[in-house]
């Protein structure tokens, strides 16, 4: 037989503050802390350790049981679709960077270094600009030491 402690239910309520408002009850408030919040590894444990010793339930009952049940809580809060949603929308802004860098890139470079390099495009312009900007780096770099 099962030794099972009786603990007494306090129903959540309101309390009145100073100005009369009624007010959700500060009572269980160190409930919202994590060190002293439920843990379901501990719960499970117990339940297990509780029915052990009983004929009604097998073994491995919980945790097939809480298996279970954060499957269907997945399921009903629609995670899944969410986390696809998200993955969607960041593929999609993604692409529309790289087509918009892609489209724009010669105008930007012609607008950075100037019109020297107007007629290349694409990993032509890129490397031709970098170098530009790298020589002009080293250029005031070294100038900057003369003085």
């Amino acid at each position: 037989m099962c030794n099972i402690h009786n603990y007494p239910y306090f129903p959540l309520n309101f309390e009145k503050d100073k100005d009369g408002k009624e007010i959700p009850s500060k009572k269980y408030r160190n409930l919202q802390n994590p060190l002293f919040a439920f843990k379901k590894a501990e719960g499970d444990r117990f339940l297990n350790d509780l029915f052990m010793y009983t004929s009604y339930y097998q073994e491995s009952y919980v945790y097939r049981l809480r298996k279970c049940y954060d499957k269907v809580f997945m399921e009903l809060n629609e995670v899944q679709k969410a986390v696809l949603k998200a993955v969607a929308v960041t593929a999609a802004v993604t692409l529309g960077t790289i087509a918009t860098a892609g489209i724009f890139a010669p105008a930007i470079a012609v607008a950075l270094v100037g019109s020297d390099f107007a007629g290349l495009s694409g990993a032509a312009l890129a490397n031709a600009c970098l170098a530009y900007l790298v020589d002009r780096s080293e250029n005031r770099r070294t100038n900057d030491f003369a003085r």
